[in-house]
């Protein structure tokens, strides 16, 4: 669906309201059953489109993935990643190792998709586009009431065979991101406040 052409006093959105959507966002990683909508989807992703490419080439385009034997079998691809990944370079990734054995049991797992929805953003030429295309949906869902997580390890080779893409150079899979309507547990306690240090700012006087 199309986007209202917007007015040029449209066009510029108060500081305070989008520091706020920035500063609001959480990284969820337990989910409702229920997979959203397509036209939520829909939304969603048309909404993402105008995120900015370089050269304005807009090549980056989405997967949405939502049948149950499809997110198995990328959890189980996801898993023997980290599973391999973890044996390889154990003091750098041994954080995995915990996900790894829980994924192994059937136990929820932060890294590992849980929710029931996937928009995998796959690029064409230059993934750097992919990546700000996936700030951009992790931005715009709380809008509509989703929860997302960025999963940063999942296996390309194999989640591209899946997907029948057969030429990296043509389409890559460049972010995987969770996507559904939040589980808060009952006794989960409010959100605190997300402390983040100064950013230092260097000014070059040469």
């Amino acid at each position: 669906s199309a986007l209202p052409e917007l007015a040029d006093s449209q066009r510029v959105v108060p500081f305070e309201q989008l520091s706020l959507a920035v500063c609001a966002r959480r990284s969820v990683r337990s989910y409702k059953p229920e997979a959203p909508a397509a036209d939520v989807f829909d939304r969603l992703l048309q909404a993402a489109r105008y995120a900015p490419t370089g050269c304005n080439t807009r090549t980056v385009h989405y997967y949405a993935i939502t049948t149950p034997e499809r997110l198995a079998r990328i959890r189980e691809l996801t898993l023997a990643y980290l599973k391999r990944a973890v044996a390889a370079e154990p003091e750098r990734l041994g954080r995995f190792a915990g996900i790894v054995r829980a994924g192994e049991k059937g136990l929820p797992t932060p890294n590992v998709i849980g929710s029931p929805a996937l928009p995998l953003v796959v690029a064409t030429g230059v993934t750097k586009d992919a990546h700000i295309a996936a700030t951009t949906v992790s931005l715009l869902a709380p809008s509509l009431g989703l929860a997302t997580c960025w999963l940063g390890a999942f296996d390309v080779d194999h989640t591209m065979e899946l997907l029948g893409l057969r030429d990296k150079s043509s389409e890559e899979p460049v972010a995987v991101i969770a996507l559904g309507y939040e589980e808060a547990p009952p006794d989960k306690a409010p959100a605190r406040p997300r402390k983040r240090r100064r950013v230092d700012i260097v000014w070059p006087t040469k």
